[in-house]
């Protein structure tokens, strides 16, 4: 036990990291992909999620895009600092890259024909899909990604409690049940 009580601070994602480091908050647990860029400044969890990107696009373009390289020169829609806003920024000039606060704004731009497309994680993107049915998922696949619990780089001991605790919840089946609840 680690004698912690729990508080839930709701941040902008692309302000996370600075809040760890600066020691507002002692660790991020909001879908945030493992990579070397991140492994840098913070430390991670074992990985708790495998997850892809979904290009999303209206529904009358669905059948333009045959192959990424088809976005080069196209507007895209992304949560700043996520994974979605880093791939479309190898898929398309820089300029062409609009980065919203939300995964909502950046589908709201897309739905109001103000970009081409837009790139988020594949289980919001299935909700936001329902709710949109102008809006489709193209068919194009990026690779799969893994989550990650961030936590600040010299706190150790709590790096080995989060996994600690993400063993034992993988394996008293607590981990598929708030999967099924809370991503899926």
């Amino acid at each position: 036990s680690l004698d912690m009580e729990l508080v839930v601070e709701n941040m902008p994602f692309n302000s996370l990291i600075s809040a760890l480091n600066g020691g507002k908050i002692d660790a991020i647990a909001a879908g945030m992909t493992i990579n070397e860029e991140r492994k840098v400044n913070v430390n991670f969890s074992e990985p708790y999620y495998a997850a892809t990107q979904a290009l999303l696009v209206r529904s009358e373009n669905a059948a333009a895009y045959t192959s990424l390289d088809q976005l080069k020169g196209k507007k895209i829609a992304v949560q700043l600092g996520t994974t979605g806003d880093g791939a479309a920024k190898k898929l398309t000039e820089e300029g062409n890259v609009v980065q919203f606060q939300t995964v909502f704004e950046a589908i709201m731009e897309l739905n109001n024909k103000k970009v081409d497309a837009a790139i988020i994680d594949e289980q919001p993107a299935k909700v936001l899909l329902a709710k949109n049915p102008e809006l489709v998922q193209s068919a194009l696949t990026f690779p799969a990604e893994y989550y990650g619990i961030a936590i600040k780089k010299d706190n150790q001991e709590l790096t080995d409690a989060v996994n600690k605790t993400l063993a034992r919840l993988k394996s008293d089946g607590t981990y598929d049940k708030l999967v099924a609840e809370w991503i899926k």
